[in-house]
């Protein structure tokens, strides 16, 4: 929404605001981390359930898995996983004196463009970026299709939906990630992690799960170490410049689900811009036992100075570790878990993170989306943050 229809609507707000103050964060060992910095703070405000809109024609609502806020017209861009209907919607986030209302707007399709001749791919939209002239950048997903290898992709589409190019990616991304030795992406495991800068002129991606040739994929007790991969505008695409190691941490084993719990997915789903340093990185895990399941929501602070570039370097296995970026935990989602409804106790799928306007005192706020995998078990959620520097 624009900032101007925000600003009343916040101020019925602002006694929340204020007595949310920072939740605590569990302490996690993480290494390369530096317990004197300085780090940003994240505070719950509100939460929003939108109901579950079923599969009908293909085009409901639903599978979230990036978000973006377009300042021009005041509206949150959500893209869709959906193979068989890549879209995205149009979001109106409107504050209540009961919280948050979201309404949605029509879906756009994603022009599937054959830009792979020999295997025209279905497009997963998983990240989604904004570029200057109202374009999108979005990260899709490879897997693994009836036989056919659906290739990872980052493209730049047209407000309206049509396909403008693929952006070029690095030949150790590419491969055979079940192949002997494995090589490159990891099936359905690809750039779910997007930041833009302001500018438009540089973009950082974020693999969800290690290459196949760099390192195993994380564990409850392991973590893993995947790529940030930077792109830089030339001319009206982008080019692949420097590379660093980013460590997913290991999930742990929440006291909420048995013993016998095994981890589903584990990895590295969203990435938001802070300045040419500094990222904030959601780590998403989901684990489940014989009888449940449960979600662990981890939002990091990244800095990025003093990391080892490692573009030159086509497999991390095959080399003395490299210095990885730093991370710093903001906040465990769970420790928000008394502040939320409570069907929101085991948290959500949530895959997609954005920033939002300003508050009425000038704080900013970023929106976090789950994704319901067109599930009636799941749920589309949104949460509100305050974030403070």
């Amino acid at each position: 929404m624009r900032l101007g229809r925000l600003l009343p609507a916040c101020a019925a707000l602002t006694a929340v605001l204020i007595a949310c103050g920072a939740p605590r964060s569990r302490a996690i060992d993480l290494p390369h981390t530096d317990p004197g910095a300085s780090r940003p703070t994240l505070s719950f405000v509100a939460d929003a359930v939108v109901p579950f809109a079923g599969r009908a024609t293909g085009l409901e609502f639903g599978g979230l898995s990036g978000l973006v806020f377009d300042p021009d017209t005041g509206h949150w861009i959500g893209v869709s996983d959906d193979r068989q209907s890549p879209r995205w919607f149009t979001l109106d986030v409107r504050f209540t004196p009961a919280g948050l209302a979201i309404d949605v707007g029509p879906a756009v399709l994603a022009e599937d463009a054959s830009w792979n001749r020999e295997a025209p791919p279905t497009l997963d939209l998983e990240s989604v970026g904004l570029l200057p002239n109202g374009d999108l950048l979005a990260g899709s997903e490879g897997d693994l299709v009836d036989g056919v290898r659906h290739p990872h992709a980052v493209v730049r589409l047209t407000r309206d939906g049509r396909f403008v190019h693929a952006v070029p990616l690095p030949a150790h991304y590419l491969g055979d990630p079940e192949g002997t030795p494995p090589h490159g992406l990891r099936d359905n495991l690809g750039f779910e992690g997007m930041a833009i800068s302001p500018d438009g002129t540089r973009v950082w991606l974020a693999a969800e799960n290690p290459l196949g040739q760099d390192d195993d994929q994380p564990t409850i007790t392991a973590g893993a170490r995947t790529r940030l991969l930077e792109l830089v505008a030339t001319g009206d695409t982008f080019t692949a410049r420097r590379e660093f190691v980013y460590e997913i941490t290991p999930s742990g084993r929440p006291v909420t689900i048995g013993a016998d719990a095994v981890l589903a997915d584990q990895g590295v789903v969203a990435l938001l811009w802070i300045n040419d340093d500094e990222l904030l990185s959601m780590e998403r895990a989901f684990l489940r036992d014989a009888t449940s399941g449960v979600n662990v929501v981890r939002i990091f602070h990244v800095r990025l100075t003093d990391a080892e570039d490692v573009s030159a370097v086509p497999s991390l296995r095959a080399r003395p570790p490299a210095r990885p970026v730093t991370k710093t935990l903001l906040l465990d989602l769970a420790d928000l878990a008394p502040a939320l409804r409570p069907s929101l106790a085991r948290l959500d799928n949530f895959e997609a993170m954005a920033w939002g306007p300003p508050l009425p005192d000038g704080t900013r706020t970023i929106l976090l989306a789950s994704d319901d995998n067109f599930s009636r078990r799941q749920q589309n959620v949104f949460l509100l943050l305050k974030y403070q520097e």
